[in-house]
């Protein structure tokens, strides 16, 4: 008689469902958007630009999406955030149906998309780390390296043939993953947080972090350590494409490429 799964790594795996379908989304959303502006133009700023516009409001906006994840609902965190993500999305979408999709209207769109999904993963791995007995939380970090991984190969193989379709093509994954999202969460049963009373303010709670980063001196070797190696692999990210795409045969050739190259992450994460 197989042994049923205990409750907390039932949990986990439908909000692991939920946060590899959000990071799918995005993932597409960043690189067949910017693939699409690349081909109109043929401006490498272009696809470095959606890159630049995604990843700097998410760094500067994560701590205080940290800040609201330990004071409401983490399902109503994790839903609004994807909602806001998806709907910022939507009129790159209609102005590109209409012909008007102009490069500025695809960073604002992508600059805000981003801003509002900065409470997302804090909220996931907060929720990880309640919901999954100590005992299986290097289980948990792994397959949570792994389902990251995935959507970062799967997501130019995706991207690439539905940027030759327009932005509404590229969204609609976006939309679909979405949808997955919220019709998910009401399933899970998540933590709210610190409990009523015992939270800081929200601005003192976000000082209260960075004092702990400035008292760790090994905590801020390990993330200036990190923030170096995301900078060369931006770099990457922001080149590898453009390259690829003056020698591949098409956009879906340059989708299949660019998701070989990214399966390094996933052959590491194991």
């Amino acid at each position: 008689m197989t042994t049923p799964a205990p409750r907390g790594l039932r949990t986990f795996g439908l909000l692991w469902t939920v946060q590899v379908a959000s990071l799918l989304g995005s993932e597409v959303t960043r690189f067949g958007l910017g693939l699409w502006l690349l081909a109109r133009s043929g401006a490498v700023a272009d696809f470095a630009s959606v890159l630049l516009c995604e990843t700097v409001p998410y760094v500067l906006l994560s701590p205080l999406g940290g800040a609201l994840t330990d004071r409401y609902d983490r399902r109503l965190v994790l839903a609004l955030s994807d909602l806001a993500s998806t709907l910022a999305l939507v009129p790159i979408a209609v102005a590109a149906s209409l012909g008007v999709a102009e490069p500025w209207l695809v960073y604002a769109g992508v600059a805000f998309s981003a801003a509002t999904s900065a409470a997302q993963s804090p909220a996931f791995v907060a929720s990880v780390a309640q919901v999954v007995p100590p005992s299986q939380i290097a289980r948990a970090t792994g397959l949570t390296t792994v389902g990251r991984a995935l959507a970062h190969v799967a997501a130019p193989a995706i991207a690439a043939p539905l940027a030759t379709l327009g932005p509404g093509a590229v969204i609609s994954v976006e939309v679909a993953t979405t949808v997955l999202a919220l019709a998910t969460l009401p399933f899970l049963r998540l933590p709210r947080g610190a409990p009523e009373g015992k939270a800081p303010g929200l601005w003192a709670g976000i000082a209260e972090g960075f004092a702990f980063l400035r008292a760790r001196l090994d905590l801020r070797a390990l993330v200036t350590a990190l923030a170096i190696l995301n900078l060369a692999i931006a770099f990457a990210e922001a080149l590898l494409p453009p390259m690829l795409l003056r020698r591949a045969a098409s956009q879906v050739a340059l989708g299949v490429a660019a998701s070989v190259v990214a399966a390094g992450g996933v052959c590491g994460a194991g």
